[in-house]
Formats: structure tokens, C-alpha cells, sequence
């Protein structure tokens, strides 16, 4: 009897693992390494044989925000929170703690951390990056038990997703938030498969997960709502209580991101801000921009990320129709399921990715929504993954993988940050900056470990700024809070030979002249406050 049984139970078993579209032969713990090597393998190729390039090469350069991470997290390697001022035209940031500027202490806190342990030197972020992305989707296999049909998706996706790929070899933050979209993919199937059956503890588990994202960039916010409508009894009553609760929740992120953030330059708060000021105003300026960004999203011109005239066909075009496509595809399945999960799981991709459409619109700019658009795209195909709904999924990866020239002519924008010349210029820039600009621990204020100059100048130079002194950086939109004078920043570095954003500005200070660079004039403010000063500021 104990043959029989065995004979009886293997071909079933067999066939269960036929129906699951197991391919035999591959262990699932090589699989599951190849996914989570696949971003490191795929850099490395485009690296050396794409741009000819050494990872070594790296110095931050196009385009001035990553240029502004890699500094910050170097700062904060050497002198943890107590760095100068990271503050555009001299504002900062309600809370104090945060001296960081735009985008808040996060990532500067998560990747500085690291560089403390293994060094930071210019091109440290890049393997941060591999490491981040390849621990999370080894996370991502393991934990959601997926099968090997499952595992080679995902390891498609960390080969091909333009979005992971794209941003692996800079000092951006985008890397990081690519790692929560995995984290986030994989909170949200069980409660697409489950609702309101899951326990109460997993559920906190998953709003405090999208709190935690959010925090760190406020775009994640938009889960609130598809987690407010499936954690719970679907009754209208429960789920408008969920609702207003998601609610309050927003309402404490968008206060954290106010106090953390120097007024007026988040797109978020400099929006609400808008509003509150003039309603009238603020909503037809709303309007005004989420048309351009709406027609904008349609074309797809001006939004490759690495340039600013793309009209041909790339990977953004993919980006945009396939977010369009499957919000559209949602409403239709979501309206017609007869099955609760498949009904969540439409709804869901149709309130995530229509979700963070609207909001970019309304509250972005184009060369930066397709960053924030490609986390949640991420997010919505690692949940088809695992779930099986593999058609549009596949459909997605499949066109990655078939632009993959446009692509490559969209990762020839990162060329200007892979020139060994360049290297060699900032190395020797960094040894002459350091012989006149030092980080006082001692000093009275932020201010005197604070290097103020035009945004023109936010480029790799940035980079031979020693780690510790803050960057502040002047700017003359309209959207932005004006400078105002007298300068409290001890440091000042003007363009060469003349400034001519800066120069007629601080033509009143009074500013001592340090050095001459080939980039830069350098200028000490007087300040009694701070060491070598002449009077009070």
C-alpha cells in the first residue's frame, strides 16, 4: 500500500508542477541569484562595452541633482548630521535636525551611513545601487515564494526595466525608491488576494510600510487609497472610515514633508501653498500645468531623462502608453471580474498608476515625473508577476527588451559622468579645496561650514567641495523664495571669469577673495561668528 500511494501521489505532484510552468533542471536558489545579479551583470556590460567606461570612472556631473546626493551622503559620512547647509537661495527646513535641504535627510542618512563604513569616494553609490536593488529582489523571490517561471521575470525586469537600469549608475535617489517599489509590490498582493481576511497586525504592517515610503518621497502616498479600500469589510461605512483614515494620514505626511523640506521648493507644498494663498490662482496655474504635462505624457517630447529635445521613439513612449493602456484595460476588467481578487488587482493597478498620473500632472515637472511614474509602473508589473497575470506583464518586458537601441541612446546621456579626464580634473580640484575650505566641528553656526553659489555652478565641481561644508545654491525662479541679503553662508564661489547671475547680486557684500580655480572664484563672507571673519553677519 505505501508503493501505491507513492505511485498515486508523484505523477499529481508532477502535474502540479507542470501547471505552474516550473522549468525542471535550474535550482530555484540559482534562479533567484541570477534575479538578483541581473542588475550588476546588465551595468557592468553597458558600462564597459556600451560606453567604454570603468565603474571607477564615475564622477557625478549631468545632471545637478544627483550631483547634490552624492554630495550630501559624503557629507554625512564624515559628519553625520552636522553638516552646513544644503539650502536653496539660504532657506531651510522647519525642523533643524535637517540640514539637508530638498528631498530631506533620507538618503543622504541611508547612503552616507554606508559610506562611513566602506569608504565614500565618487563613484560609491553605484555599488550601493547594485547591492540595494539585488537584495531586494533576492527578497522579493524568497519571501513571496515564487516559482521559477516567476523568478526569471523578475530577473527579466532587473536585466530590462529601463527604469531600474537607467538610473543604477548615478548618485540619484531613484535606485532607493526602486527598492521600496519591491518591497511595497510584494505588501500589497495579499491584501489585493486576501482584503479585509487579512489580520490586523499584517495589515498595520503594510500601512506603516507605505507610511515609511512615503516619508521618504511623498509620491508613495498615492497606495493610501487602493490600501484604505481593500484592508477592510467592503460596506460603504467601514470603507469611508478607512477612507478618511487614509485621510488624516496624508494629511501628517504632507506636515512632515512641509517641516523637513525648505519652504517653496517642493512641488507639493509650493502647490498647496499656491492654492492657499490665492485659490482663484493656484488652481487655474494647477490646470495650466497639468495640461502641458498632460500633452506632454501623450507626445512624449522633452522627457528623456538624459536629454532635453528627444522626439524619436524611446523607452519614455513605452512608459507612457503602457500606463495609459492598463489603466484603461483595469477600469474594463475591475468593472466586469466576477472574481474578488482579480477585481482588487485591476482596481488597484488602476488607482496606482492613474494615481500618481494625476498627481505628477498636477504637481511635477516633466524631465521628473517619468522617474516618479517608473517606480509605480515597477510596482503594478511585480504585482502581475506575482499574482500570474503574466500576459501584460510579459507585454511590457517584451517591449523593453525590444527598445533596447533607443535605450542605449538614452544611456549615452550618461557619458559626461564616465570621462577619466574629468576624474583626474576633480581629484586635483579636491586637493587645492581643501588647502583653503575646512569643516570647523567647533564652529557657532551651519553657516560657517556653508559654500554658497550659483546653480549654474552645480555641476561635478560640487564634488572637490570638502564633505561637511553645506552647498547652498542660488536660484531665480518664480516659484522660489528670493535671497536675501546680507549673505549668512561663510563661503561664496563665483564663475569665472565673471558671474553673471551672481556678480550683480552680491555686488554690496562684503567678500574676501580666497582663490582663483580653473572653475571658480572663491570668497570668504565677514563674519565675526565664524573663524577668520572680520564683522558680524
Amino acid at each position: 500500500m505505501i508503493g501505491s500511494k507513492t505511485q498515486t501521489h508523484a505523477p499529481v505532484a508532477s502535474r502540479a508542477r507542470r501547471r505552474r510552468g516550473v522549468p525542471r533542471g535550474v535550482p530555484r536558489g540559482v534562479l533567484i541569484a541570477l534575479a538578483a545579479a541581473a542588475p550588476t551583470l546588465v551595468t557592468v556590460v553597458l558600462l564597459y562595452v556600451h560606453l567604454g567606461a570603468h565603474v571607477r570612472d564615475f564622477v557625478p556631473s549631468f545632471w545637478n541633482d544627483q550631483v547634490g546626493y552624492w554630495h550630501r551622503a559624503a557629507s554625512f559620512s564624515r559628519v553625520g548630521l552636522d553638516s552646513g547647509y544644503y539650502a536653496p537661495n539660504e532657506h531651510t527646513a522647519a525642523w533643524a535636525l535637517n540640514r539637508f535641504g530638498v528631498g530631506g535627510p533620507w538618503y543622504p542618512a541611508l547612503y552616507g551611513a554606508i559610506g562611513s563604513l566602506v569608504g565614500w569616494e565618487l563613484w560609491t553609490s553605484i555599488p550601493i545601487n547594485v547591492v540595494l536593488l539585488g537584495l531586494a529582489l533576492a527578497a522579493f523571490c524568497l519571501v513571496g515564494r515564487l516559482d521559477r517561471t516567476q523568478i526569471l521575470l523578475v530577473a527579466l525586469v532587473g536585466a530590462a526595466f529601463w527604469p531600474i537600469v537607467l538610473y543604477i549608475p548615478t548618485s540619484s535617489h531613484e535606485p532607493l525608491n526602486q527598492a521600496l517599489a519591491l518591497a511595497l509590490a510584494l505588501a500589497m498582493v495579499p491584501l489585493i488576494d486576501r482584503g479585509g481576511e487579512l489580520s490586523m497586525p499584517a495589515r498595520l504592517l503594510i500601512v506603516a510600510l507605505v507610511v515609511v515610503a512615503s516619508v521618504i518621497r511623498l509620491s508613495w502616498a498615492v497606495l493610501l487609497l487602493p490600501v484604505a479600500l481593500f484592508a477592510g469589510p467592503p460596506s460603504v461605512r467601514a470603507t469611508l472610515v478607512r477612507v478618511a483614515g487614509a485621510t488624516v494620514l496624508l494629511a501628517v505626511l504632507y506636515w512632515i514633508a512641509k517641516v523637513t523640506q525648505p519652504p517653496s521648493y517642493h512641488s507639493v507644498i509650493a502647490a498647496v501653498n499656491s492654492v492657499s494663498s490665492s485659490p482663484l490662482d493656484g488652481v487655474r496655474a494647477l490646470v495650466d500645468v497639468a495640461a502641458d504635462n498632460a500633452r506632454a505624457f501623450v507626445q512624449a517630447k522633452g522627457l528623456d531623462p538624459t536629454t532635453t529635445n528627444s522626439t524619436s521613439l524611446n523607452p519614455t513612449h513605452v512608459e507612457s502608453w503602457t500606463m495609459i493602456a492598463l489603466v484603461l484595460v483595469g477600469l474594463v476588467v475591475a468593472l466586469r471580474a466576477r472574481s474578488a481578487p482579480v477585481r482588487r488587482e485591476w482596481l488597484f493597478h488602476v488607482l496606482n498608476l492613474a494615481g500618481i498620473a494625476v498627481a505628477a500632472f498636477l504637481l511635477y515637472l516633466p524631465l521628473g515625473y517619468f522617474r516618479v511614474m517608473g517606480a509605480h509602473l515597477l510596482v503594478s508589473v511585480l504585482v502581475m508577476i506575482k499574482r500570474r497575470t503574466f500576459v501584460p506583464a510579459g507585454v511590457l518586458l517584451a517591449a523593453c527588451v525590444v527598445l533596447v537601441v533607443p535605450f542605449l541612446g538614452m544611456y549615452d546621456g550618461w557619458k559626461p559622468n564616465f570621462d577619466p579626464a574629468q576624474r583626474a580634473r576633480i581629484e586635483a580640484d579636491q586637493a587645492r579645496f581643501a588647502r583653503d575650505v575646512h569643516y570647523d566641528a567647533s564652529a557657532p553656526s551651519p553657516w560657517c561650514n556653508t559654500l554658497f553659489l550659483s546653480v549654474a555652478l552645480y555641476d561635478a565641481s560640487v564634488t572637490a567641495i570638502p564633505p561637511g561644508i553645506g552647498v547652498a545654491y542660488h536660484l531665480t525662479d518664480a516659484t522660489s523664495d528670493p535671497l536675501r541679503l546680507p549673505l549668512k553662508s561663510q563661503w561664496v564661489l563665483l564663475g569665472v571669469p565673471n558671474d553673471e547671475a551672481l556678480d550683480p547680486v552680491l555686488a554690496g557684500q562684503r567678500l574676501e577673495h580666497v582663490a582663483t580655480y580653473s572653475f571658480g572664484r572663491l570668497y570668504r563672507t565677514a563674519r565675526a561668528s565664524c573663524a577668520g571673519g572680520a564683522t558680524a553677519g
